[in-house]
């Protein structure tokens, strides 16, 4: 039986050892980055540069502008443990449809709770996330979208963040009225919670 003699080639593959600089023959060396990877700073740590998600948006054809599809964190239907707020609606006179929406104070931008639709103004009632606090915000949803889109008419509960610790009576929407200040304050300073 003859011994196989497989390491002669590997003798010859590498004739001279690799550029530690990563320059030679244009071909990086064993250790350098591939062209257009970042490269290792002096203290060997790599900055990776960040990457921006992409959101998918809907262009608004009249305006042109973009506008993020509203994603529930819990649909009507699916709040099972939630309080029960309830007042009127009014919007000036129109037949609606109204949409409320119910937002989270704590989140900056405000997220989407969840969110319902009215036929019409008058009484109402809606489910909300327990230990929350909340902004209200109404729409005349025109174009019955489920979704604010501009030129709609627009109002916020001027009682500023709601604490859905407990059921809420008596929140009463009305399209066109806003608070004198802002219910939402990233510093916390006033109108932060009243």
């Amino acid at each position: 039986m003859k011994p196989i003699t497989l390491l002669a080639p590997l003798a010859l593959a590498c004739p001279e050892p690799p550029s530690r600089s990563g320059v030679g023959a244009g071909v990086p060396s064993i250790g350098a980055a591939a062209q257009g990877a970042p490269n290792p700073g002096p203290d060997g740590s790599v900055e990776v540069p960040a990457v921006t998600p992409q959101i998918a948006v809907v262009a608004d054809s009249r305006s042109g502008a973009h506008i993020v599809p509203p994603r529930e964190a819990i649909p009507q239907d699916q709040l099972t443990d939630g309080v029960t707020i309830s007042g009127a609606l009014d919007c000036g006179g129109c037949e609606g449809p109204l949409l409320v929406r119910v937002e989270d104070g704590a989140s900056h931008p405000p997220q989407l709770l969840t969110s319902a639709i009215f036929a019409a103004p008058g009484a109402y009632q809606l489910k909300a996330p327990r230990d929350k606090k909340v902004v209200l915000l109404i729409i005349h949803d025109v174009n019955g979208d489920g979704r604010p889109t501009p030129g709609e008419g627009v109002g916020l509960w001027t009682g500023g963040l709601l604490d859905t610790a407990q059921d809420a009576t008596d929140v009463n929407l009305t399209i066109g009225l806003m608070p004198e200040a802002p219910p939402i304050v990233p510093d916390g300073g006033a109108g932060a919670d009243r």
